[in-house]
Parts: C-alpha cells; structure tokens; sequence
C-alpha cells in the first residue's frame, strides 16, 4: 500500500497519454485502500462508527464465586458473555472474558465478596469494587472511598458473528477535562495524550513514517496512567485504536480487534501499579556496567561511506581518533558485515572495546538449509504468508517454530566465538498481516508476540 508506487504508475500513465491506463491503476489502488481500511478498523468503519455493530453489556444475570474468581454471566444485546473478576496476587484488578490474554498471574488472592440483591462488593487492599447487576457497571474505589473510576453503564461492548463468537472489544470510559491519560509506549509526540487519537500496532517506523501513519510506534504498548489515580493494562496483543477525547471530548474509547477481552486496573500511584505490572508480565535482565558507558557506531552504509571506503578501516580509524582525543568508550556499533572480520575483533578487544552487531530476521530458505542441513525443507523456520511467492520473496524466520532456536544459535556462532558482545535485533514486527506462524496463530492475534519471541531467542 506504499503510495509511491500507484503514484509512479499512474504519473507515468499520463505523461504516455494514456488517462484510462492511468484511471485503473487508481481504481486498483483505491479497492486495496477500500480493503485494507476495512480491516484496520474494528468494525470495518473509519473511526469504528458502525454503533449498529457493537452490542453493550447491559446486565448481569448470574454471578458466583468459584476458586478466588467471581463470574458473571452477562447480557449484551441478544448475546451471552462470560466475565470473571479476580485479584491478582501481583496485584491490582483483572477482569477478563473466556478468551484470555496473554499474561496471566500465578496466584489468586482469596475474594471477600457480599452479595447484595442489586450489587456485589468485593474488599480489598486499595479499596473496594461494586458491580452493580442491573444495569450493569463496575465501581473502583480508594481506601477513603472515592470512587477513583468505573465501567459504566453501556461502556462495554462486544462485536459478534453470526454464530455469536466475539470479533471485536469496545471500552469507553469517562474522561474528565482537564485529565491527564500519559503512556501507550514509545510515542514522538507529547506527554499527555488527551486529544490524540492512537493506533496500538507495532510497525517499523523507518517505513510508516514515509508511509503517513502518524499516530504508530516501533514500540506501543496498551498501558495507560490516568491523573485520576489508575493504570489501565489491556492484555491482548490484537491491534487498538484509542480516542482520547477526539470523537467525543468526555470520553476516551478503545476499540480492538479479536475475541480477546482481558483488562488489569491499578488503583493508587503508578509506582506502586508499575511493580504490579513487570511483576506480572516480566523485568528486563540488567546489563553489565560497560553496556551504560558511551558507545560509538554508524549504519553500514555510512561506515562504507568513509575516506578510505574499508568499513574495518573506518572503524579503526575512529577508535584511534577517539583515543587522541582522549573521549573513553565502551563499544562500537558495527553493523553490516565488518562485524565478521577477525581483524575488527582482535583491534577492539585490545583495547577493552564490545563489537555490537545487526541481527533481521530475513534468512532465506536455502541459507536457513545450510545452517540446519539435517532439516527436511518443510521443518525450516520460514514464515508462511498469504501465498508461496511473498513467502519466498519475504524469507522471514518464524520464531514460534521450535526451529528458530537453532537457527538463531548457528547464525550467531561464529561471531560470538569472535568476541562478539551483543547486537541490535530489528524487524521483528515487520510481518504481513496475512502471515500464518508455525503455532497455527494469525499475524493479527500474535504480532507483538512474534517480536518479542524474536527478542527472547536472540538474548
């Protein structure tokens, strides 16, 4: 869908004298935009404004406590849904549908929960939460007993198929004037997102900006703070749009593809909700003292580019200037193949430098055949897309293929027994969207996991 390219072919129409050549090349390009528009948005709308689409829980029509978890059994329009409410014992409030996320704690705090003939309370260590039965809604209270936030009435709703199997999540909330909403990951604009309108689906920005979507991050995450006192964690990794008071200024709505409905709320500070939350989905190893010293490094491209056109000459070149000038650093970012060369490693290791290289995940079949030469062809790690041509054309590593694992080992051998310290890990998220991975999961429920695996397996 990159616009240069329908722009090219229908410029080069007109100049041909050609209009009608030029008007399908559009036509062509505007029934894929039609398309893919179409499955961008949750209910296949721009903005997600097909209300007739959505169906809101409006009751709750049985509610029991079963093994530290509360369930309800709901009405939303003519369908049923299953909620379940449960503490975490990481902390916080987790309230999640049949179809589970992701993250899910180890253990359960025991629920002290009184049952009412209109409501449910549940206590515990950061206040307390009402449910109301009819119509429904959920209440979050603090230790004093403000009521912090809520699901409100009709704020929660499900899209569905004609067999009654969810496609889709829609949460709205309330969103005060002068609140501040801060997080969702990596953003390049501005602190308080309050007025933006966001797009949660990790793509390669190097592209996308070049592309115009504006509002997409390498880096998005669906955690969000509020000023009111809460954090927000949607566990699920399908693609979000959230309105941050832009359709409607007194509200903030996150609209989701998938089945999956799994929310964790924090009530309290965002220091206290932070350690709930990597308690739960995961702290970062620390890296050793040189990692936090000055590195120095260049692109491929531009170490090539230099005086003398050697990459390793450049390089060696610089760490010297370095030196004169007497600036300490710790690595040297050494992307492209130079990273390979014994006479590289041996110069920086001299000198008490880390050689840092490049790892994408664009391994074709036939170099993946030579690492893994015992593997039948059909057991390499190659991720399948919509038809054999993009597959090979791609030739992505499938890291849900248990595969992956070796291949990544082999690849990586002989530069780590050169000396090797680490590397940058890029692309992970450039995945079609008709991609299928070895695990049988679509590219739009598993993306971000995808990413992530391709991290974990390279560490």
């Amino acid at each position: 869908m990159t616009l240069s390219i329908p722009r090219q072919e229908i410029n080069a129409a007109l100049r041909e004298g050609a209009p009608e050549l030029a008007c399908q090349a559009l036509d062509t390009y505007l029934r894929k935009l039609d398309q893919v528009s179409r499955a961008w948005f949750a209910d296949s709308s721009p903005g997600d404004i097909l209300n007739e689409e959505w169906r809101p829980v409006t009751k709750v029509d049985n509610l029991e406590v079963r093994d530290n978890t509360l369930s309800m059994r709901c009405q939303a329009g003519d369908r049923t849904v299953d909620l379940h409410l449960a503490l975490p014992a990481t902390g916080g409030i987790r309230l999640f549908s049949n179809v589970e996320g992701y993250f899910k704690p180890p253990d359960l705090l025991p629920l002290m929960a009184t049952q009412f003939q209109s409501s449910c309370v549940l206590t515990t260590d950061d206040g307390k939460i009402v449910i109301n039965r009819n119509p429904f809604s959920i209440s979050f209270y603090n230790t004093v007993g403000r009521k912090v936030t809520e699901i409100g009435t009709n704020c929660l709703s499900f899209r569905f198929d004609a067999k009654g199997n969810v496609l889709a999540t829609d949460f709205t909330n309330q969103l005060d004037a002068t609140e501040a909403i801060y997080g969702f990951g990596e953003r390049y604009d501005r602190f308080n997102q309050h007025g933006n309108v966001l797009t949660l689906w990790a793509m390669d920005e190097w592209i996308t900006l070049g592309s115009g979507f504006r509002n997409v991050t390498y880096k998005c995450l669906p955690v969000f703070h509020s000023s009111k006192g809460y954090m927000v964690f949607d566990n699920s990794s399908y693609r979000v749009r959230a309105d941050i008071g832009v359709t409607d200024r007194d509200k903030y709505r996150l609209t989701q593809h998938g089945p999956i409905f799994d929310y964790y709320f924090w009530i309290g500070s965002p220091e206290k909700a932070l350690q709930s939350y990597t308690a739960l989905t995961g702290r970062p190893i620390l890296p050793p003292k040189w990692a936090f010293r000055p590195w120095i490094g260049r692109g491929e491209g531009a170490w090539l580019a230099g005086p003398s056109r050697n990459a390793v000459a450049e390089q060696e070149s610089v760490v010297q200037q370095w030196e004169t000038l007497g600036i300490p650093h710790s690595a040297i970012y050494s992307e492209g193949p130079s990273v390979d060369s014994p006479a590289l490693n041996d110069f920086m290791r001299r000198r008490g430098i880390k050689v840092l290289g490049y790892f994408w995940p664009e391994v074709s079949s036939a170099r993946q055949q030579s690492f893994l030469p015992k593997l039948k062809p059909n057991d390499l790690p190659i991720l399948h897309c919509e038809d054999e041509n993009a597959t090979r054309e791609l030739s992505y590593v499938d890291f849900t293929n248990p595969n992956a694992r070796e291949l990544v080992r082999q690849w990586w051998k002989r530069d780590l027994d050169l000396g090797v310290a680490g590397s940058m890990v890029d692309y992970g998220d450039l995945v079609p969207e008709g991609a299928v991975f070895h695990n049988g999961k679509s590219c739009q429920r598993s993306r971000a996991g995808h990413a992530k695996m391709s991290c974990s397996i390279c560490r």
